[in-house]
């Protein structure tokens, strides 16, 4: 059933609010302007530059990129590669599909629960899922993963790079949500084989659709369309189930309108990183997760995968359980707080 929210999705934030929080106080500090922000509960700081924080049953995290020892890194599930030597994936396709060393586990795309996934990082105090991904193929927007882009190199020319969002976080902690300009690029007409610089973009995942830009939503009927008429005709290639003729019904990203776990990311104002994970239950709608995500303060962001794939682990445990493994993740690392 569809829940069709505008400007009412409030209410559905409000309901949110509800549900059990935690019982730690909220930080003094918090602009007690709105119902969102008074309703944050923040627990007590273990990492330097990371607050990790409860609105209801939704998760959020507030990392300062460039705190010392802060850092982030894009993280692939392990498999075997056309070789047959075991590794984390270094190419976004399995081998059949990639003319490169391709990545699979049993014929598909290696996946991973993102809590596997960091206890292979010492240092790494959280992780949550990253791009959406298939059975042929891991992170299908743009990948960069320690300065090195991953996506693109083996015949991977879907241009996702320049047709979705993504975030980027530079050597230094600079913050960029956005889509890469396909006129920035010295190719336009081949823009898989641009080299993004490692410094700027030293740490890069993808997703879809952008919710916010410059402050203000985007209009998600439109962005969703035009991606979908860029794919093939119809439906986002990750959504397996979509047909033209339910695009044209229903013109907007397929459920969003439905109550579902989501994950986001957001940059702040102030260039802090905002990680948003809510669960199955009760969900969000991709509209009240915009309204959450402006409410915290987030001056540009972006949908990352959802649904069963929604998962955050945080200080060894998981705060969002997996529903199901992941092909890639976002590792942030810190230092425990003196």
């Amino acid at each position: 059933m569809r829940v069709w929210l505008g400007a009412g999705a409030v209410g559905l934030v409000v309901a949110l609010l509800t549900a059990p929080m935690s019982a730690a106080a909220p930080q003094s500090s918090l602009p007690p302007a709105t119902p969102v922000l008074q309703s944050l509960r923040c627990t007590p700081q273990r990492y330097e530059g990371i607050e990790y924080c409860t609105l209801g049953a939704i998760h959020v995290l507030r990392i300062d990129p460039k705190a010392a020892g802060v850092r982030f890194e894009a993280v692939l599930a392990e498999g075997y590669d056309r070789e047959g030597d075991f590794g984390e994936c270094r190419d976004v396709a399995i081998p059949s599909e990639s003319a490169g060393p391709g990545c699979e586990r049993r014929g598909r795309y290696p996946v991973e629960a993102v809590g596997h996934m960091a206890r292979r990082y010492p240092g790494a105090v959280a992780a949550v899922n990253a791009d959406f991904f298939g059975d042929a193929y891991g992170p299908i927007g743009l990948t960069v993963k320690n300065g090195v882009r991953l996506d693109g190199r083996y015949g991977d020319h879907d241009e996702n790079e320049v047709r979705r969002g993504s975030l980027s976080i530079s050597a230094g902690g600079d913050v960029r949500i956005g889509i890469v300009p396909r006129e920035s690029l010295p190719d336009q007409d081949e823009p898989w084989r641009w080299r993004p610089h490692p410094g700027d973009f030293f740490t890069t995942i993808g997703g879809t659709p952008l919710l916010i830009v410059g402050g203000e939503r985007v209009d998600l009927h439109r962005q969703c369309l035009q991606e979908a008429s860029i794919d093939f005709g119809g439906c986002p290639r990750w959504y397996k189930a979509c047909t033209r003729t339910f695009v044209v019904d229903a013109p907007a990203c397929p459920a969003a309108y439905e109550l579902r776990a989501r994950t986001a990311v957001g940059r702040m104002a102030d260039g802090r990183l905002l990680i948003v994970v809510a669960p199955e239950t009760p969900g969000l709608t991709l509209i009240g997760l915009v309204d959450v995500l402006l409410e915290l303060g987030a001056v540009e962001a972006l949908n990352l995968d959802g649904g069963r794939s929604s998962q955050l682990w945080y200080d060894g445990r998981y705060r969002v359980t997996p529903e199901r493994s992941v092909a890639s993740g976002l590792l942030v690392f810190a230092e425990a707080r003196r």
